[in-house]
């Protein structure tokens, strides 16, 4: 990993993290483009962004637009007077999070950026230090999937590691831990059907019911992905398996399941998240239970075939 980064210098800090005066730094705005990007129904205009950075942001693009523009968010990038903040041989962690309370700050940076986000307001507030285009590519995904998260929050719209696939007028949400499964159903998914991302989607509570969303983060399924949202219909805690089959969770475990995987949400202090009545809200409204499957084409045909036995 080491390598494929090649302007970290461990050299440049003693320790990962922030300099307590870098967020009175003077402010000089690092780049001079603007980089224009759509989450859910939110705009997020990064003000500030080399252009050979955002030249190499093209994988992030998504197909047709289903869900309309509600908020834009405009973010200043500021030219960081640090070289660095983290590196691997340190660390090990492409990004890290902290906390402040007063007021209530979420602190967040990778190698060469740092950021804050203010709970309250919602501001955030953004340092980058020069790297090449092509280090600074991962930086600027991981400090947009951090911000979307935060920002989201609050609005019953939750992060969610999932796959997502709709068919037949049926959206299954499929999760689960690291190599669980959830690229490989996407992958299985039939041609005719709308995969809507296999690693990061919007998990939204409405008063109708629980949907998902397609957030602009690279898929491993290599299809053009809309902004899109559908209803789902059924969310599954996936088990790799021989053969196909459900198994009921408890209460507990359904709740337990769903928090693990809402990365940012489930490392926020608890008088930072909202509460998990939410959790429980998604928990009920939609059937949630284990899926066990086994690695074929034919785990869709036997779930659209059996939904009416799928434990609530």
């Amino acid at each position: 990993m080491f390598e494929e980064l090649p302007d970290l210098d461990s050299k440049l800090i003693d320790k990962p993290g922030i300099p307590a005066d870098l967020w009175s730094a003077p402010r000089t705005l690092w780049g001079s483009s603007k980089y224009h990007i759509q989450a859910y129904k939110v705009e997020f205009v990064i003000n500030g962004l080399k252009e050979e950075v955002i030249r190499t942001l093209d994988y992030l693009k998504m197909g047709q637009v289903e869900v309309p523009i509600e908020k834009q968010v405009t973010i200043s990038v500021w030219k960081s007077p640090y070289p660095q903040f983290n590196n691997i041989p340190l660390s090990g962690n492409v990004y890290s999070v902290g906390f402040e309370n007063d007021p209530p700050y979420v602190i967040y940076f990778g190698y060469f950026y740092a950021a804050r986000f203010n709970l309250k307001t919602r501001q955030i507030d953004l340092f980058m230090a020069d790297a090449q285009p092509k280090v600074l590519t991962g930086e600027v995904e991981n400090f947009l999937r951090v911000s979307t998260s935060l920002f989201f929050i609050s609005e019953n719209v939750f992060p969610f590691h999932s796959s997502a696939v709709s068919l037949e007028g049926e959206t299954f949400v499929f999760f689960g831990p690291h190599n669980a499964g959830k690229s490989t159903l996407a992958q299985l998914a039939p041609e005719s059907s709308l995969v809507l991302g296999d690693d990061l989607n919007a998990l939204i509570l409405k008063e109708d019911g629980v949907y998902i969303a397609s957030l602009p983060f690279p898929s491993e399924v290599m299809r053009i992905r809309p902004i899109a949202e559908r209803r789902i219909s059924a969310l599954f805690r996936i088990v790799k398996d021989k053969t196909n089959y459900f198994e009921p969770m408890s209460p507990g475990e359904k709740i337990g399941a769903l928090y693990a995987s809402m990365p940012v949400y489930n490392v926020l202090p608890s008088d930072m998240r909202q509460e998990s009545s939410s959790l429980f809200e998604i928990s009920v409204r939609v059937p949630l239970c284990r899926l066990h499957f086994s690695k074929d084409e034919e785990v869709y045909p036997w779930l659209l075939k059996n939904l009416d036995s799928i434990p609530r």
